[in-house]
């Protein structure tokens, strides 16, 4: 995916920046915790 591609490039650029890494980490809570809920919703019971 280009989006984490270009997200992670941009961390490993600002290795010595805490925010580079924690908006890196955010921003891949956030897709696991979206994928989760598409999961969620589209799973028949």
């Amino acid at each position: 995916n280009l989006i984490n591609d270009f997200a992670l490039s941009a961390s490993i650029l600002l290795w010595f920046n805490p925010v580079a890494w924690n908006g890196y980490a955010s921003m891949r809570r956030i897709q696991d915790l979206s994928c989760d809920e598409q999961v969620l919703k589209n799973k028949s019971t």
